[in-house]
């Protein structure tokens, strides 16, 4: 049996960071420890109509409230009857327009409507406020995002007494933007940009770069070489700084830093980890691609999310992270190009900005279409995803599907030129952490209706089924701007 302290010299790094102790339960006869909470979430880029979500229950039940929704794309005047959640069961998800790949998933799934973050601007993209219900400004985040907050808490990333550590506290990846890396959707907090990986290559050796060969091992070496130079150019400016001035205060913080990456880096080379991270890294450049799966040079878009998704996954199963964002048309992406998505016929435009103007036009029908395909695409990587992590046991009779929670949304609201006042969402497992994921619709009351609910109540949500459950004010809405403090109740199983 191996304890941490054995575990630590056997690596011969003694008394080290608690970023160097692994995740226990790979490594330790502690079988007690807590599991991980996981969470995923995935932002598609300039809307998501909620047509896309309506199942055909659920458009039943909204045709009962007054006024059929027929053609509609959008239709939130149809919940200003309501004054409180509604809870539409048995709610056949897979028959909307573009969830028919969740298939048997959909019993372990939830769509939520009506919500809204009008604090956000809506408009083409609210950047940072999507995951962060606030207003920001261009590249510049006015607070930290759900994902930060989330990976900072010790039931998601885990203790140095308990699970272990998890090495990243969150895998951000996605299309949009060319270049290695963009910021404009996740950030740490104010000011504090955290950005999210464009390149398939940066990510993989990111991720998986200590064992791997070719150019993925070559940038991990890199990588390494700089972070070596960059402690010993830090130390030498420490020597010209005396005493504690604000000068060294921040050289000292930067050194920090640096060490705790030096660190990881040791740490994912090491015989604990590096045969666990072969056995689940997917292949990489130059390697024959899974079944299915386009070849990691591809540089088409939507193959490239589905490359990202696949080192999701694979991070999440081998507890290198507990927390994924992976965006598609986000930071900065309005222009991004669907090659590999069929169009339906009249479609002659394939750019992202383009499609969503035309779909707005008289004879834009085709393209509202294209819309629906682009989502179902989104759906089916979320499946994937799902069904292995579905596939993996975890715990007493569960799977780690039942302890992740995936969340799909889109980074402005309802549409093209969106309002904030609709933020349709598809939440897929988290069935352990106490979600009813269980083929069900829930409805909430318009925005500026008696009873409405915020993104942000979502959030706050999170935070519970993450283990905070003082977390009731996430978001950055004024007393007079927020409706409610808290979780959403009707999205949880009662005690």
């Amino acid at each position: 049996m191996m304890n941490r302290r054995r575990f630590l010299q056997a690596l011969g790094l003694g008394a080290a960071s608690p970023l160097l102790m692994p995740l226990i339960r790979y490594v330790s006869a502690n079988d007690s420890a807590p599991l991980a909470r996981r969470f995923v979430i995935v932002v598609e880029g300039n809307g998501i109509e909620p047509v896309n979500f309506l199942s055909q229950p659920t458009r039943a039940y909204l045709d009962g409230l007054g006024g059929s929704v027929g053609a509609k794309r959008v239709f939130t005047n149809h919940y200003d009857t309501l004054t409180g959640a509604e809870v539409v069961r048995d709610a056949d998800l897979a028959s909307a327009p573009s969830l028919a790949g969740l298939g048997e998933l959909a019993q372990k799934s939830m769509v939520l409507l009506g919500l809204s973050s009008t604090i956000t601007g809506g408009g083409h993209s609210s950047v940072y406020g999507a995951l962060g219900c606030m207003r920001s400004a261009g590249i510049v985040p006015a607070g930290e995002t759900v994902d930060h907050t989330l990976a900072s808490m010790s039931a998601v990333r885990g203790t140095a007494q308990g699970r272990g550590i998890s090495p990243f506290d969150a895998f951000r990846a996605g299309i949009g933007r060319s270049g290695q890396a963009a910021n404009g959707l996740c950030a740490r907090g104010q000011g504090d940009p955290a950005p999210i990986f464009m390149s398939q290559h940066a990510a993989y050796s990111h991720l998986f770069g200590s064992v791997a060969g070719g150019d993925a091992g070559r940038r991990y070496a890199m990588r390494n070489k700089m972070l070596d130079y960059s402690r010993r150019d830090i130390n030498r400016a420490l020597k010209t700084f005396s005493g504690s001035s604000p000068e060294r205060a921040k050289l000292e913080a930067y050194l920090s830093a640096v060490e705790d990456l030096e660190q990881r880096q040791l740490l994912l080379s090491s015989q604990a980890w590096a045969p666990r991270l072969q056995q689940v890294k997917p292949p990489g450049p130059g390697e024959p691609p899974r079944e299915g799966m386009p070849g990691f040079e591809t540089t088409k878009p939507m193959e490239r999310l589905g490359l990202h998704f696949d080192m999701a996954t694979a991070a999440l199963l081998g507890g290198l992270t507990n927390v994924a964002v992976l965006g598609s048309g986000v930071a900065g992406g309005l222009s991004l190009v669907y090659e590999t998505i069929d169009a339906p016929a009249g479609v002659e435009e394939h750019e992202r900005h383009k499609i969503c103007h035309i779909a707005y036009s008289s004879g834009g029908d085709p393209y509202a279409e294209y819309l629906r395909r682009i989502s179902a695409r989104h759906v089916d990587l979320i499946a994937r995803m799902a069904r292995t992590l579905e596939a993996t046991p975890e715990g007493d009779g569960t799977s780690m599907l039942d302890h992740t929670v995936i969340l799909y949304m889109s980074d402005n609201g309802e549409k093209h030129h969106a309002s904030g006042k609709e933020w349709p969402m598809l939440l897929v497992g988290g069935g352990a952490l106490g979600f009813q994921t269980d083929n069900r619709t829930v409805l909430h009351p318009s925005h500026g209706s008696q009873g409405y609910r915020q993104v942000s109540n979502l959030f706050n949500t999170f935070g519970h089924a993450a283990g905070d459950e003082t977390l009731n004010t996430f978001g950055q809405e004024s007393a007079s701007q927020r409706q409610a403090q808290g979780p959403l109740s009707e999205l949880v199983r009662k005690a």
